[in-house]
């Protein structure tokens, strides 16, 4: 079962799409209940995805022979609230200028795209977000994520060149950060960046002194 609690913030978010829906659908807006089936939709679509969502979770990997966890962490979701709130706000700033002013119809349509991209972008870092795990283990960083099928990324600790932490401007101010880590393997270079954790740091320096070590 995936973290986050998915099924119950996008039943919220998905019946928010509804009300409107039947909002738009009793109101004077030309077309009225043809506006209000992308409502609709959208909303059942969201509520369907995080009840999928809620339901799986990534597999725990196989660890090799000697092999230990040393330490398993997630993902954080503020950014991903963050945006979900603005999309929300943009698309009911949109959906204002639709019905309650008599603004050309251009800058509540702009509004409502611009708020659908940024609600969409969240909602997907979201669900990726829930459904994805991080271990670092004696000789492994592992990413593992699962979606519609299982995918897991390893970089050998021996095999590390190159660790990088960085943050975005809203990063910054959430206090979470994303670490990219370059490996060179025997037949082909990895790259893996474990995104929006909380002390990127911390993981920048233990990862950079497995190299040391093993050097």
């Amino acid at each position: 079962m995936a973290r986050g609690k998915p099924a119950l913030w996008s039943a919220l978010f998905g019946g928010l799409f509804v009300a409107a829906g039947v909002y738009v659908s009793g109101s004077a807006v030309p077309y009225n209940h043809l506006a209000s089936y992308p409502l609709f939709a959208l909303g059942a679509l969201v509520v369907v995805g995080g009840l999928y969502v809620h339901a799986v979770a990534p597999e725990e990997p196989q660890m090799h022979d000697g092999e230990t966890v040393t330490e398993k962490f997630h993902p954080t979701l503020r950014v991903a609230f963050v945006k979900l709130l603005a999309g929300v706000v943009l698309l009911g700033v949109g959906g204002y200028l639709l019905v309650g002013t008599q603004v050309p119809y251009a800058y509540p349509f702009a509004c409502v795209a611009l708020g659908a991209y940024v609600f969409a972008v969240g909602l997907w870092r979201f669900w990726a977000n829930s459904l994805t795990t991080y271990y670092v283990t004696s000789n492994r960083f592992i990413k593992s994520f699962r979606f519609l099928g299982n995918r897991r990324r390893n970089a050998f600790i021996g095999d590390v060149r190159g660790v990088e932490a960085s943050r975005g401007f809203l990063e910054t101010l959430l206090g979470i950060g994303h670490v990219q880590i370059a490996t060179a393997g025997k037949t082909a270079a990895t790259v893996i960046k474990a995104r929006n954790i909380p002390n990127p740091d911390e993981l920048e320096e233990f990862l950079l002194r497995g190299m040391n070590e093993r050097q």
